[in-house]
């Protein structure tokens, strides 16, 4: 399986990822973003651009599924909500990932590993 068709299978039904800043105002992170970060975080704009530094884990990647222990990093991810509306991520809920760094280059540049396996 490739980088990319091993992504697609990790994140079947998850709309919209996206890594850097994140919300704060979404379910876990309003109250340790606005009580550690005041320099950083815009609470008028709910947003924290200095909270995503890595960190070593052996957790999984929630994007590609790689157990290889290494750097992981926040992401967010929507899962479309049904519904009669004609944009179906109003109102989608929003799901927290922990994310390799091939990972967090894929998805915030399009980058894909030379040497991913």
């Amino acid at each position: 399986m490739t980088f990319e068709e091993s992504v697609e299978y990790q994140l079947e039904g998850i709309e919209a990822v996206s890594s850097g800043g994140i919300l704060a105002d979404c379910d876990g992170c309003e109250t340790a973003l606005i009580a550690e970060c005041t320099q950083c975080c815009d609470p008028d704009a709910k947003v924290c651009y200095c909270h995503d530094e890595g960190h070593f884990s052996w957790q999984s990647c929630d994007s590609c599924g790689s157990n290889l222990g290494g750097d992981r990093h926040d992401g967010h991810g929507l899962i479309p909500k049904p519904g009669p509306w004609v944009n179906p991520l109003i109102g989608a809920e929003l799901i927290h990932l922990s994310m390799c760094t091939d990972c967090l280059c894929y998805h915030a540049n399009g980058d894909v590993p030379e040497d991913w396996s």
